[in-house]
């Protein structure tokens, strides 16, 4: 990453918790930065609009991509991102599949947005095929991702093992199959498995409450439990882990049900299903509205984000939560220099630039794909 100096006319915000930025529009074409064409749109999405409290709610819960135009009176919203449920393995002699993993969750309590922006907005389905994987769900550069499918428990190897996912599977029967782990923040891993044998059940998926029961035992086993939210106006759980599947027996789970589900292994397949994720948008705050705290009011071009480093090796970790501004994903942070730590002399800085590829278009993180 190139070094950073001092610009002309330019003022560096230093908080409090030693991070800074610079708004840097003239920028733009000696950092190389090309502004592009928006690429060609979805359908104009058509959510369900309802008023909560005085603030309008936007339910987006059919499947598929489309775009939104950001209404004129909202300036922040508070979002729900449910990914679709992953799919159970089968339930049968020589299967005690695992329960299919949660679709990942992402709460956002205070987003900004801009008014007449389109945002791309995308509802993924839940897995249909046995261990199959749910589909990721979008809200602009937000990727809730699907639920993992639960172990097979056909021969041997990876069939064994839940997948990973917003949420993991649940290992199917055996003494060696592991759950599925979980994206970062979304979700939580599948079960493991444990002794194998006839009477035996697969492990729990994992939900967006917590981990699923480790399988391998007697008694049946419970996918973890889900997450509950209000933004709707009502409190409603979401992405709960699949229940395992009794190898040999069969005792007949019934489908599950509960949006961003991940599958529960029976011995009918189309029981075993995940269920679709949904998208919620709820307006909280209006254009005039101070933004919230930590983040600077939107700029037309590219912003740098420094933040002072003793570590050289680990930026993306060290990063506060609170830099992600305007909707831009984590990471992407690299080592340089500057003059404004230690009191003007300079010193160590992480470094990274927003970036937009178009009016309208998300914000991103300069060199992260």
């Amino acid at each position: 990453m190139r070094s950073l100096t001092p610009l002309k006319g330019k003022t560096v915000r230093k908080p409090a918790t030693a991070v800074t930025s610079l708004s840097i529009a003239a920028l733009v074409a000696a950092a190389g930065l090309v502004a592009t064409a928006p690429a060609a749109s979805a359908a104009a999405c058509t959510p369900t609009k309802s008023v909560v409290s005085g603030q309008d709610v936007f339910v987006f819960d059919t499947v598929g991509t489309c775009t939104w135009t950001v209404p004129a009176d909202a300036g922040y919203v508070r979002l729900l991102v449910v990914a679709g449920g992953g799919a159970a393995g089968e339930e049968g002699t020589g299967f005690g599949g695992g329960g299919g993993g949660g679709g990942g969750v992402i709460q956002e309590s205070s987003y900004g947005v801009t008014p007449g922006d389109t945002i791309t907005v995308t509802v993924g389905a839940g897995a249909t095929t046995l261990s199959g994987d749910g589909q990721d769900s979008m809200f602009a550069s937000l990727t809730a991702v699907g639920g993992g499918g639960g172990g097979q428990g056909r021969g041997s190897g990876a069939a064994l093992n839940g997948r990973p996912g917003g949420s993991g599977g649940g290992a199917a029967v055996s003494n060696t199959g592991t759950g599925g782990a979980s994206q970062a923040g979304q979700g939580f891993a599948g079960g493991g498995s444990g002794a194998n044998g006839c009477g035996r059940f697969g492990a729990g998926g994992g939900g967006a409450g917590g981990s699923g029961d480790s399988g391998g035992t007697s008694t049946s086993t419970a996918g973890g439990p889900g997450i509950s939210d209000d933004i709707t106006g009502v409190a409603t759980t979401y992405s709960p882990g699949g229940r395992g599947g009794k190898n040999c027996g069969f005792p007949g789970n019934s489908a599950a049900t509960l949006i961003g589900a991940g599958g529960n292994a029976t011995t009918t397949d189309n029981n075993s299903s995940g269920i679709k994720g949904i998208v919620v948008v709820r307006v909280v705050g209006s254009p005039d509205d101070d933004p919230p705290p930590g983040e600077p009011e939107r700029s037309d071009g590219p912003m740098i984000q420094q933040f002072g480093s003793t570590d050289q090796t680990s930026c993306d970790e060290l990063a506060p939560d609170h830099l992600n501004w305007f909707g831009a994903p984590s990471g992407g942070w690299g080592n340089s220099w500057a003059y404004w730590p230690n009191d003007g002399l300079g010193g160590a800085v992480c470094t990274r630039t927003l970036i937009q590829a178009g009016a309208g278009q998300p914000w991103t993180v300069e060199g992260l794909s």
